[in-house]
């Protein structure tokens, strides 16, 4: 996942951590680690000053891109691995796909779940919305 200037780069790994790269000298930026299972995910948020990361510890974490700290985990509803994330361009909403079939709607501001959609029968590997974030595919 790139920026959009394409000068930085997120990473996600098995090494259950997140890397932000930058592109040009090949440096790390940041290195993002707390979740306790392969980061399989991560995103930026419309101002690049954070990111959201989705693992196999079945947690998205949203993160601090200046500090590397975590700023709020979401939790609570996925029985197996986050494979895809997505936040919505005014930082409102967080979604989560993962392999328990389910789609989660998140506040961002609060880390509650709003809504699940569960209509699927096998692994969520790639969430987005259309371009007015009124739907999700």
């Amino acid at each position: 996942m790139y920026n959009r200037d394409g000068t930085r780069a997120l990473s996600s790994s098995t090494d259950d951590t997140a890397i932000l790269w930058d592109v040009i000298s090949g440096d790390i930026i940041q290195t993002f680690a707390g979740h306790t299972k392969s980061v399989w995910d991560a995103v930026f948020t419309a101002d690049e000053s954070q990111i959201l990361t989705g693992s196999s510890d079945a947690r998205m974490i949203l993160w601090d891109v200046a500090t590397g700290e975590p700023i709020r985990e979401f939790s609570g509803i996925h029985s197996n691995g986050i494979h895809t994330v997505y936040i919505t361009h005014d930082n409102r909403y967080a979604l989560s796909g993962s392999g328990d079939s389910k789609i989660g709607v998140w506040d961002v501001e609060t880390g509650e779940v709003i809504r699940e959609f569960t209509r699927h029968q096998d692994s969520i590997r790639y969430i987005t919305m259309n371009q007015d974030e009124t739907l999700v595919v």
